[in-house]
């Protein structure tokens, strides 16, 4: 047996097994008697929590260990959950013991070495560069190599690593939808607008001095360009200033209908859905912040109409519509109205182009971006790997000294500590090409 999935339980006589496992990219679950990827079906987990189960074998030492099913392709991102059995099958009340996530390789489980996903440099490339102390620990150096990765898409305003997106982005009233994650490799959806799939509301036997409300958080983002999509929602009650909340994660959630059913498991909470968008994935649903839920309708939305007559501009990033960014169906009912629709308007120098909307729509998209391991730009890998060595050499010498000798101890230091002005102002001149505009 290989040991794909490992968890430790201090009590070797208990029985664990894995809940289910997840495809983090798509929200579907592994489902072993079919050897597919599925969506989460929560009235079949009801009836038998066992369905989605893989058991673990104790290995002695306080490990339990399971292989990975045979169908999972190499660089499926995984995140799975494992739960103690505590009656003679598994059951939805079973304690959790562990949550795990990583990148299945095909035959072994990718050991982490400290990189985070975002960077397009490894340890080991770093570890060969001449002058790298090696006596200095892994750990320290794959700090330094994410914050220079990270410290460098923030100045450039963009992620340069190879991922599958799906954004929520302002169509700023253009026909032109800018994407800051380039180049776009493949565009799978454009949505614009929003559909309505239900309501959050809360509902409280006493009243007085009470409040509540939802949210549905974002994932993380670089430099607050973008509203990524969500990965949790949080509800929140207060009666008599006392705040109960609790989160509801799209990871062990990944359908609509299976985070439903988990909220109205909470005393007061309710949720009134459409039930043809039960097995929709969770993770499109629209963020937004902390809103009003108590007796009054809190609204939760994913993407409406998606279009198909558009453009894309792969090295730009660049999506462009013909007729503006909103749908279609609005531009062709306009003149039965006798006036364009409220936020619309006519161009009337180029009609030809078709209209512009002056309203903010939001517009949903799904794509790849960024460059593959293959096609990353030699320069910008060469000027990271150079600020990595400085940064780490700053670790053994004081930067802020310029110069010093020894006879009578004369000492020659900068007005900051930081790296040389002028080189790093050759730096942003070197990285000015990848930098994505302010708009």
């Amino acid at each position: 047996m290989s040991y794909d999935i490992r968890v430790t339980c201090a009590d070797m006589s208990a029985t664990l097994y894995v809940r289910a496992i997840y495809d983090t990219k798509t929200g579907y679950v592994w489902r072993p008697a079919t050897s597919s990827w599925v969506a989460w079906n929560n009235a079949a987990f009801v009836a038998n929590p066992a369905i989605y189960s893989i058991a673990l074998a104790p290995l002695g030492g306080g490990l339990f260990v399971a292989p990975m099913p045979v169908g999972i392709l190499a660089g499926t991102e995984i995140y799975y959950i494992a739960c103690i059995q505590a009656g003679a099958a598994p059951a939805a009340d079973d304690l959790i013991q562990a949550r795990d996530s990583f990148r299945w390789s095909g035959t072994i489980v990718a050991t982490s070495t400290g990189v985070a996903d975002n960077c397009w440099v490894s340890l080991a490339e770093v570890q060969a560069l001449p002058g790298i102390p090696v006596t200095m620990d892994s750990s320290t150096l794959a700090m330094v190599i994410n914050g220079v990765c990270s410290g460098i898409e923030r100045h450039c305003k963009r992620r340069f690593r190879s991922q599958h997106y799906k954004q929520w982005i302002r169509g700023r009233g253009s026909r032109t939808l800018w994407l800051e994650n380039r180049p776009i490799s493949v565009v799978d959806r454009v949505s614009v607008g929003k559909l309505a799939v239900g309501w959050v509301i809360y509902n409280h036997s006493m009243w007085t001095h009470s409040s509540a409300s939802v949210r549905i958080s974002p994932s993380s983002t670089v430099g607050g360009v973008y509203a990524p999509t969500a990965q949790k929602m949080t509800c929140r009650s207060v009666y008599q200033g006392v705040t109960t909340s609790f989160d509801l994660l799209f990871s062990n959630y990944a359908t609509l209908g299976s985070l439903f059913a988990a909220m109205e498991g909470h005393a007061g909470w309710e949720f009134q859905s459409v039930a043809t968008f039960d097995d929709y994935p969770t993770a499109d649903l629209y963020p937004h912040e902390h809103r009003q839920c108590r007796d009054y309708a809190c609204y939760q939305w994913i993407p409406n109409d998606t279009i198909s007559e558009y453009k894309v501009e792969g090295n730009a990033g660049l999506i462009t519509l013909e007729r503006g960014w909103f749908p279609n169906s609005i531009a062709n009912v306009w003149p039965e109205l006798g006036r364009p629709p409220r936020g619309l308007s006519i161009d009337n120098v180029f009609p030809e182009r078709g209209w512009f909307s002056l309203a903010v729509t939001d517009v949903f998209v799904e794509y790849d971006g960024g460059y593959s391991d293959e096609e990353f730009p030699a320069d910008l890998k060469a000027i990271t790997m150079s600020l990595i060595r400085r940064m780490i050499g700053s670790i053994d010498h004081d930067p802020s000294i310029v110069s010093h000798r020894l006879g009578d101890e004369a000492w020659t230091k900068r007005g900051s500590i930081m790296v040389d002005e002028a080189l790093w102002q050759t730096y942003q001149k070197a990285l000015q090409s990848y930098r994505s505009p302010t708009v």
